[in-house]
């Protein structure tokens, strides 16, 4: 099986099986053209996510789950909506069962942290085996919260330039 740049059911499951959420935010949506695909070229509309994960490529069933839930049709509205994805082993692509990712009908439900601590602590690292501690001592909320993720990768990139 071939490893591909964008995200699929396998990478799915693996976060499933780390443990980790499967609710991430849009950072970006766009039409892309002459996007790399599963072997081929294609126009197609990829969505970014802020949290570290691949981008999605976004089919027509998506692309209408993800419309309702930013209450717009149009890519340029989608940064910032919080979406839920899950693997559906029921997907057909031409006539033949292959499984896909969804995008869940329900708006996530995030409940709100403080996330004051947990930044200081990840802003007070001083090299990278300190942040890898720091990260694994929070909790599962707090390793979901958009900014706490924000400040751990960007700490990552500071501590990376400094080496």
């Amino acid at each position: 099986m071939l490893k591909s740049d964008h995200l699929g059911v396998a990478d799915l499951e693996e976060m499933q099986e780390n443990g980790q959420s499967l609710i991430f935010t849009i950072k970006q949506a766009r039409a892309e053209r002459g996007a790399k695909v599963a072997g081929k070229t294609l126009d197609c509309n990829v969505v970014y996510f802020v949290e570290n994960i691949k981008p999605l490529v976004v089919n027509a069933t998506n692309s209408k789950q993800i419309s309702k839930l930013a209450g717009s049709p149009f890519l340029e509205d989608w940064a910032g909506v919080k979406i839920e994805l899950y693997a559906d082993g029921n997907v057909k692509m031409k006539g033949e069962i292959v499984g896909g990712v969804r995008v869940s009908p329900l708006q996530p439900k995030i409940k709100e942290i403080d996330t004051s601590n947990a930044i200081e602590k990840l802003k007070n690292c001083h090299n990278e085996q300190e942040l890898k501690d720091c990260w694994v001592s929070l909790s599962d909320d707090e390793k979901r919260n958009t900014l706490i993720i924000k400040t751990k990768d960007e700490k990552k990139n500071e501590i990376a330039q400094r080496n």
